[in-house]
């Protein structure tokens, strides 16, 4: 757990973007029904900032576009990529089945 805590003992913060891929859903189901600790609880005691996940943000298209843009920049950070499922790279690896409004999410990845 120190490993958790700055030297200061404060928690350290982090960025965690979570991607929804192919055939999948039960990661954030599971989490959705924990309960020592709940969802709130968990990502407050490890210091994590949320930046998407497709069941729980309310950001908008153009706001999850920009946010996406900014971490592809450098401008936003992301300490925390994790991806549910699998990637999808059909038709003919071009990742045209699995889409974001700027295009294939394989992209992104």
């Amino acid at each position: 757990m120190r490993g958790l805590l700055t030297a200061l003992g404060e928690p350290m913060s982090k960025s965690l973007y979570w991607i929804q891929g192919g055939s999948c859903g039960g990661d954030t189901w599971s989490l959705f029904n924990a309960d020592t600790p709940d969802i709130i609880e968990l990502f407050n005691f490890l210091g994590l900032d949320l930046l998407w996940h497709q069941s729980l943000s309310t950001a908008s298209r153009d706001d999850l576009e920009a946010l996406n843009a900014r971490i592809l920049s450098g401008e936003q950070s992301l300490d925390i990529l994790c991806l549910e499922g699998s990637v999808i790279h059909g038709p003919g690896g071009n990742g045209r089945f699995d889409m974001l409004p700027s295009g294939p999410q394989i992209n992104l990845i």
